[in-house]
């Protein structure tokens, strides 16, 4: 279904054409060939009148609006070459306030530096006792701590097995490598296939 409807437009004289409207009108006619908007201007010719100059334009007038001046801006005018503000030549000194003059202190002023090389060398002589001795005293503690562990590990209950609840057993790796001797608790089952839930469990 098509809306085919039309829009027509009014126009009511006023005034003394009023009065005298067929001697007045003379040609009315709509200009539907004019495109780019969706009402189409109307074209009426009056015969018989005669203008009043006015005296001063009402302010709404057209004749203020800028893009009625007249002076029309073309594309050309954005792209034309504008005189830029230069910066002043660098090598003009600025003018020297009294503040400027004025020496500015450095940072170390603020911290007082005091001669500690004789205190550092004194104590240097302590430190390298320290750590002398507490080198020869690291290997012994490392070979205790070893005997303790391996004496707590047998004395330990075994974990049970996550799957099959059984007691797992201590192994110790024998493969050359950073672990090499360490020990770990693992399934006591023999191996099998990875869906036998009989088989040991990683």
């Amino acid at each position: 279904m098509r809306n085919l409807g039309k829009k027509r437009k009014m126009h009511l004289p006023v005034g003394t054409l009023k009065s005298t409207p067929v001697q007045t009108i003379m040609e009315c006619k709509v200009m539907a060939h004019i495109e780019g908007s969706d009402h189409c201007p109307v074209k009426i010719k009056f015969s018989g009148i005669t203008p009043i100059p006015s005296s001063k334009h009402p302010s709404f007038s057209t004749k203020y609006y800028p893009e009625l001046s007249g002076k029309q801006t073309t594309l050309k005018s954005y792209f034309a070459p504008t005189k830029r503000k230069t910066l002043e030549d660098p090598s003009k000194k600025l003018p020297h306030s009294k503040r400027s003059n004025q020496q500015q202190s450095k940072l170390t002023n603020f911290f007082i530096c005091k001669d500690n090389s004789n205190k550092i060398s004194n104590k240097e002589n302590p430190l390298t006792e320290i750590v002398s001795t507490t080198i020869g005293n690291n290997s012994e503690s490392v070979s205790a701590w070893k005997a303790l562990l391996a004496t707590q590990s047998t004395k330990q209950q075994p974990p049970n097995c996550p799957s099959h609840n059984e007691p797992s057993v201590l192994r110790t790796v024998k493969k050359k490598g950073p672990n090499t001797g360490r020990q770990f608790w693992c399934c006591a089952r023999g191996e099998g296939r990875a869906d036998d839930s009989q088989a040991r469990f990683n």
